[in-house]
């Protein structure tokens, strides 16, 4: 399961590794914390972003649209808290909507923001999200990664230090390209195809991989070595 704060943040976050897990067996759910962009002057339209996380999901690799609220098609759920403001709701009401989801989708490993991310939102989010995961005896994530988002992780001066790279092949890189596309505002500046492959490329460089997405491991539980 995907956790984020924004429409896209998916997408850069960790589009290649959501179209690779889907296309090896996996079900990923998507589960986006606000509604829209609005603090930056746009005035979205609601049901066009939701049809456009639709549409990304598509490319990532999810089936037919059935139900807006049915992770197992299109593997897209939006929550309904204010772009930029989830600073000012208490942390715990956003936890709680996070552990309605988890309880849904019982995911063995959660992908989320950057802790340290300059956004205030993908912070907070990445917060509640450790906070939903905590690992008990009866949890069942076994893994919680975080991840950059381009254009957002890169401005903070606490900068991303990776211990998990994800190998890309031009299938899934472009996957990840024709998803943040359907992202019409989104679409611009560091956020277009050129800096999407040559931030893959140079994550890529650091392990001998053409391309790579890149994560830290906050807990990962392991029962055994067994082969």
């Amino acid at each position: 399961m995907v956790i984020v704060a924004h429409n896209d943040d998916e997408v850069l976050g960790c589009g290649g590794t959501i179209k690779q897990m889907r296309s090896t067996g996996w079900d990923v759910g998507v589960l986006i914390m606000t509604l829209g962009t609005m603090e930056r002057g746009e005035i979205p339209d609601f049901s066009q972003l939701m049809e456009q996380s639709y549409n990304a999901s598509v490319h990532l690799g999810a089936g037919p649209k059935i139900d807006s609220q049915t992770f197992g098609h299109w593997g897209v759920f939006k929550e309904k808290f204010a772009d930029q403001r989830l600073d000012e709701y208490n942390e715990i009401d956003v936890t709680k909507r996070i552990e309605m989801h988890l309880e849904r989708f019982k995911p063995e490993v959660v992908f989320t923001h950057f802790e340290s991310d300059v956004n205030k939102d993908h912070e907070i989010v990445s917060k509640c999200v450790k906070v939903a995961c905590r690992m008990q005896p009866s949890t069942y994530v076994d893994a919680i990664y975080e991840f950059p988002v381009l254009s957002s992780s890169n401005h903070n001066s606490v900068r991303f230090a990776p211990d998990l790279y994800v190998e890309l092949n031009e299938e899934e890189l472009a996957a990840k390209v024709a998803a943040m596309q359907c992202y019409k505002i989104e679409y611009t500046g560091m956020r277009r195809e050129e800096h999407i492959r040559i931030t893959a490329m140079a994550y890529g460089i650091d392990v001998g991989y053409k391309a790579a997405e890149v994560f830290r491991t906050v807990r990962r539980r392991q029962k055994n070595f067994d082969k």
